[in-house]
């Protein structure tokens, strides 16, 4: 078990390194995070969550704290169906541009409950909104050997070993906003396919979100392409929850809905330069 745990890892930082633009991506993001004076963690006010849409959100949990967003899901596939109770994504503050990134799930079908740790993982700060560049982050994971998350029809085998995506953001008013995601993910068999996630959302006033979103992935030998929508309610400036639906574009009866709540706490008092 270590030992391909060990060689994956060497497998993803392998093709990581053959990208030559996310070698530049990465040099930024270290000059960035110790060159840097300003605080560019989320600010004080309430906190950017990664669901519940799809895409993964351009900012980074605020040092010193946790946040946890657990999601409620009923997933319809063309041959089978499963509840996840929950999905986990739990974030931890490092610094002031990095987050750790820890991915679990507990998939209930066929009357069995399996629980798995799904992927490790950072995100990364690289630079704040400027006119029409947008808020960018990193995101570097790797996925332990399950068989369930990504799972691709297009894949010869499998395992998704990590994956490297690009997440940005554009505000082009108070209320109106643009997310969007780009990048590889690697699979244990050399191929690699190209996820994308376009998400244009809204608030509705200080409390309420709602967000359209295409999704899906690019192979050598195809592709697919999802939709869904969502609505989300901050109670607080800590505490956040959702409701969201989606489909599979080419294959309607494959669909999911999905219920969440997240939440942010201080668990350490971080110095920032």
């Amino acid at each position: 078990m270590i030992l391909n745990i060990a060689e994956d890892l060497i497998f993803f930082v392998t093709n990581i390194l053959k990208t030559r633009f996310l070698i530049i991506l990465i040099l930024t993001a270290g000059l960035n995070c110790f060159l840097s004076v300003s605080v560019l963690g989320q600010p004080e006010g309430r906190m950017e969550t990664d669901r519940p849409d799809q895409a993964e959100c351009a900012s980074v949990v605020r040092a010193g704290y946790i946040q946890a967003e657990l999601g409620f899901n009923a997933n319809q596939f063309l041959e089978s169906s499963e509840w996840n109770l929950p999905t986990a994504l739990i974030k931890y503050g490092i610094a002031d541009k990095l987050e750790l990134r820890y991915i679990s799930v507990a998939i209930a079908k066929n009357n069995e409950l399996k629980y798995q740790p799904d992927a490790l993982g950072v995100k990364v700060f690289l630079f704040k909104e400027r006119g029409w560049i947008p808020q960018t982050t990193i995101i570097a994971q790797y996925h332990f050997d399950d068989t369930k998350r990504d799972l691709s029809d297009f894949n010869r085998t499998e395992h998704s070993v990590g994956e490297l995506i690009l997440s940005c953001q554009n505000n082009f008013t108070d209320r109106f906003g643009l997310g969007y995601n780009v990048g590889p993910e690697f699979h244990s068999d050399g191929t690699v396919e190209w996820i994308y996630r376009l998400t244009p959302g809204w608030n509705l006033g200080p409390k309420y979100f709602i967000y359209g979103e295409l999704f899906g992935r690019v192979a050598s030998e195809a592709s697919e392409i999802w939709t869904d929508a969502g609505l989300a309610r901050y109670l607080s400036d800590n505490l956040k929850i959702d409701l969201s639906a989606g489909y599979h574009i080419r294959e309607r009866k494959e669909w999911y809905a999905a219920v969440g709540i997240s939440w942010r706490f201080r668990v350490t008092s971080v110095r920032t330069r």
